[in-house]
């Protein structure tokens, strides 16, 4: 007997919040554009910082290929998040505490 893949049964529920947090960034960027904020919400965050800012509140000094892993981004674009929010003074970047080479 061959075990089928996990993907042939998809969890109902992995599903629909993965539908249902889909749709929340899309009515947030919709919502920051309508209110002619280029892209930004309140604030002055886009909607890719304030899920990276979520995703390092949820993994507390997370390095950034980490970040890039878990919101699924090209490490050059959470690299360009970084610059932006420690610019804005919210987040800050140090290097590792065995291997200075890492952030």
């Amino acid at each position: 007997m061959v075990a089928e893949p996990a993907a042939a049964h998809p969890d109902p529920l992995g599903l629909e919040i993965a539908d249902v947090v889909s749709r929340l960034r899309r009515a947030m960027r919709r919502a920051a554009r309508a209110a002619g904020r280029d892209g930004k919400l309140p604030g002055g965050l886009s909607v890719a910082q304030l899920e990276l800012l979520s995703c390092l509140a949820d993994n507390p000094g997370a390095r950034p290929g980490q970040l890039a892993r878990l919101l699924r981004l090209a490490p050059s674009s959470v690299a360009t998040l970084v610059y932006g929010l420690r610019r804005a003074g919210l987040v800050s970047r140090t290097g590792g505490q065995l291997d200075r080479r890492t952030a």
